[in-house]
């Protein structure tokens, strides 16, 4: 099953946060501005808003151009794919890449809707697993842009009580090999450890 984010919601939604941060970083500066000037006798209000302003002025500035085409370009290209064994998110602008994620490494799949996201009717869902990446703050894979959140992560909990609760293991034909191949390793090292007990014992 192939599912695509609403590009729509997600532009709405981080419009809404730099919106916001865009506010506050105008408060910050005229509560400065005013703190500055009436605790400074040497600097007035023209001197204040020709020398400090033109910094957060263009930044703001540079945000707005900027952010809109990154953020299109980059939500474009996410793509979910719900697999029999792994969950794969395709994501990326210039550099594609591709996030695989098997069900039996996954610890649970956790749904968050932030406050600009429960206005637009949208979810996402955060992939746990028990290596915990770092590099996406704390979860392996987000899915995020999602309509039908709840019935997907519905879907994805039982796939996961399934695989765990019910001693059912999903993988690849490679996975499989492997894992296949490390037994028999382990058993050849035990094998080897005993007939040395053995010589040392006599």
């Amino acid at each position: 099953m192939e599912i695509k984010p609403n590009v729509l919601k997600l532009m709405q939604r981080d419009a809404l946060g730099f919106g916001l941060l865009t506010l506050i970083i105008i408060l910050a500066f005229l509560i400065v501005q005013v703190l500055v000037v009436n605790l400074d006798p040497e600097t007035d209000r023209e001197t204040f808003v020709k020398y400090v302003w033109p910094w957060p002025t263009g930044a703001i500035t540079l945000l707005w151009v900027v952010w809109p085409w990154i953020a299109y370009l980059w939500f474009i290209n996410l793509k979910y794919l719900i697999k029999d064994e792994r969950l794969i998110i395709h994501k990326g602008i210039l550099n594609k890449k591709e996030v695989s994620v098997p069900y039996r490494a996954v610890t649970d799949f956790t749904l968050r809707r932030g406050f600009f996201e429960r206005k637009l009717g949208i979810g996402a869902l955060l992939v746990q697993t028990a290596g915990q990446s770092t590099e996406t703050g704390g979860h392996e894979a987000k899915l995020e842009g999602l309509e039908d959140y709840r019935e997907l992560h519905a879907q994805l909990r039982d796939k996961l009580k399934g695989i765990h609760q019910g001693g059912v293991q999903l993988g690849t034909v490679e996975e499989i090999v492997q894992d296949e191949a490390e037994n028999i390793l382990l058993a050849a090292i035990l094998k080897e450890i005993k007939e040395i007990k053995e010589l040392i014992s006599k």
